[in-house]
Protein backbone atom coordinates (compact mmCIF):
# COMPACT_ATOMS: atom_id res chain seq x y z
CA UNK A 1 0.00 0.00 0.00
CA UNK A 2 1.26 3.45 -0.84
CA UNK A 3 1.41 5.84 2.08
CA UNK A 4 1.22 9.57 1.43
CA UNK A 5 3.78 10.43 4.07
CA UNK A 6 6.51 8.07 5.35
CA UNK A 7 6.05 9.45 8.86
CA UNK A 8 2.62 7.79 8.86
CA UNK A 9 4.04 4.27 8.79
CA UNK A 10 2.82 2.17 11.75
CA UNK A 11 4.38 3.52 14.91
CA UNK A 12 6.30 1.37 17.33
CA UNK A 13 3.16 1.45 19.46
CA UNK A 14 4.82 3.63 22.04
CA UNK A 15 2.04 6.17 21.56
CA UNK A 16 -1.41 5.53 22.97
CA UNK A 17 -3.73 4.21 20.25
CA UNK A 18 -6.10 7.17 20.56
CA UNK A 19 -3.25 9.67 20.06
CA UNK A 20 -1.78 7.77 17.15
CA UNK A 21 -5.13 7.63 15.35
CA UNK A 22 -5.79 11.31 16.07
CA UNK A 23 -2.45 12.30 14.54
CA UNK A 24 -3.02 10.01 11.56
CA UNK A 25 -6.51 11.42 10.98
CA UNK A 26 -5.26 15.02 11.20
CA UNK A 27 -2.38 14.40 8.77
CA UNK A 28 -4.52 12.64 6.16
CA UNK A 29 -7.35 15.16 6.53
CA UNK A 30 -4.84 17.88 5.72
CA UNK A 31 -3.52 15.91 2.73
CA UNK A 32 -7.05 15.20 1.49
CA UNK A 33 -8.40 18.67 2.27
CA UNK A 34 -11.38 17.35 4.22
CA UNK A 35 -12.69 17.96 7.72
CA UNK A 36 -12.24 14.97 10.00
CA UNK A 37 -14.26 14.52 13.18
CA UNK A 38 -12.44 11.99 15.36
CA UNK A 39 -13.67 10.64 18.68
CA UNK A 40 -12.39 7.82 20.85
CA UNK A 41 -12.74 6.24 24.26
CA UNK A 42 -9.65 6.41 26.47
CA UNK A 43 -10.29 2.74 27.29
CA UNK A 44 -9.14 1.99 23.73
CA UNK A 45 -5.56 2.70 24.79
CA UNK A 46 -5.55 -0.60 26.67
CA UNK A 47 -5.26 -3.16 23.91
CA UNK A 48 -2.87 -5.88 22.84
CA UNK A 49 -0.19 -4.83 20.34
CA UNK A 50 -1.70 -7.00 17.57
CA UNK A 51 -5.03 -5.17 17.89
CA UNK A 52 -3.33 -1.78 18.11
CA UNK A 53 -1.40 -2.51 14.93
CA UNK A 54 -4.43 -3.88 13.05
CA UNK A 55 -6.56 -0.86 13.91
CA UNK A 56 -3.87 1.63 12.87
CA UNK A 57 -3.18 -0.10 9.55
CA UNK A 58 -6.86 -0.50 8.66
CA UNK A 59 -7.72 3.10 9.57
CA UNK A 60 -4.69 4.32 7.62
CA UNK A 61 -5.77 2.35 4.55
CA UNK A 62 -9.34 3.63 4.81
CA UNK A 63 -8.17 7.25 5.11
CA UNK A 64 -5.69 6.82 2.27
CA UNK A 65 -8.53 5.54 0.08
CA UNK A 66 -10.62 8.57 1.04
CA UNK A 67 -7.75 10.90 0.09
CA UNK A 68 -7.15 9.15 -3.25
CA UNK A 69 -10.67 8.36 -4.39
CA UNK A 70 -13.57 9.82 -2.39
CA UNK A 71 -13.40 13.57 -2.99
CA UNK A 72 -14.93 13.84 0.49
CA UNK A 73 -15.52 17.04 2.42
CA UNK A 74 -16.36 15.44 5.77
CA UNK A 75 -15.04 12.27 7.41
CA UNK A 76 -16.04 10.85 10.77
CA UNK A 77 -14.00 8.33 12.77
CA UNK A 78 -15.25 6.76 16.00
CA UNK A 79 -13.23 4.32 18.10
CA UNK A 80 -14.98 2.72 21.04
CA UNK A 81 -14.39 -0.16 23.41
CA UNK A 82 -16.67 -2.13 25.68
CA UNK A 83 -15.91 -5.20 27.77
CA UNK A 84 -16.15 -7.46 24.71
CA UNK A 85 -14.72 -5.62 21.73
CA UNK A 86 -13.25 -2.63 19.97
CA UNK A 87 -15.55 -0.92 17.49
CA UNK A 88 -14.33 1.35 14.72
CA UNK A 89 -16.59 3.33 12.40
CA UNK A 90 -15.32 5.45 9.51
CA UNK A 91 -17.78 7.39 7.36
CA UNK A 92 -17.29 9.86 4.53
CA UNK A 93 -19.55 12.00 2.39
CA UNK A 94 -17.53 11.35 -0.75
CA UNK A 95 -18.56 10.03 -4.13
CA UNK A 96 -18.84 6.41 -2.94
CA UNK A 97 -18.55 3.40 -5.19
CA UNK A 98 -20.45 0.29 -6.19
CA UNK A 99 -18.68 -2.61 -4.42
CA UNK A 100 -20.23 -5.12 -6.83
CA UNK A 101 -18.87 -3.52 -10.00
CA UNK A 102 -15.87 -1.47 -8.87
CA UNK A 103 -12.31 -2.71 -9.11
CA UNK A 104 -11.48 -2.18 -5.46
CA UNK A 105 -7.88 -3.23 -5.80
CA UNK A 106 -5.81 -4.71 -3.01
CA UNK A 107 -6.52 -2.05 -0.38
CA UNK A 108 -10.02 -3.18 0.57
CA UNK A 109 -9.21 -6.88 0.39
CA UNK A 110 -6.19 -6.22 2.61
CA UNK A 111 -8.43 -4.48 5.14
CA UNK A 112 -10.77 -7.49 5.25
CA UNK A 113 -7.85 -9.88 5.63
CA UNK A 114 -6.18 -7.85 8.40
CA UNK A 115 -9.46 -7.59 10.34
CA UNK A 116 -9.98 -11.34 10.01
CA UNK A 117 -6.42 -12.10 11.20
CA UNK A 118 -7.09 -9.94 14.27
CA UNK A 119 -10.23 -12.02 14.94
CA UNK A 120 -12.50 -9.23 13.81
CA UNK A 121 -15.20 -8.52 11.28
CA UNK A 122 -15.12 -5.68 8.75
CA UNK A 123 -18.04 -4.42 6.69
CA UNK A 124 -18.08 -1.79 3.98
CA UNK A 125 -21.26 -0.10 2.80
CA UNK A 126 -21.00 2.24 -0.17
CA UNK A 127 -23.02 3.43 -3.13
CA UNK A 128 -22.32 5.88 -5.92
CA UNK A 129 -23.05 9.40 -4.72
CA UNK A 130 -23.74 8.23 -1.16
CA UNK A 131 -20.30 8.06 0.46
CA UNK A 132 -18.81 5.09 2.26
CA UNK A 133 -19.25 3.56 5.71
CA UNK A 134 -16.73 1.15 7.18
CA UNK A 135 -17.40 -0.74 10.40
CA UNK A 136 -15.02 -3.05 12.18
CA UNK A 137 -15.36 -4.99 15.39
CA UNK A 138 -12.40 -6.79 16.98
CA UNK A 139 -12.79 -8.87 20.15
CA UNK A 140 -10.82 -7.61 23.17
CA UNK A 141 -9.17 -10.99 23.74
Amino acid sequence: MAVLDPSLEPASMKKPLTNELGELAAALAKAGKFVCNYSSDEACNYCPPRIHHAIVVIVREALTNIVKHANAELVSIRLERDSQSFMIAIEDDGKGFDPDTSDTGRGLSGMYERAERAGGVLSIDSALGKGTRIRMTIPVS
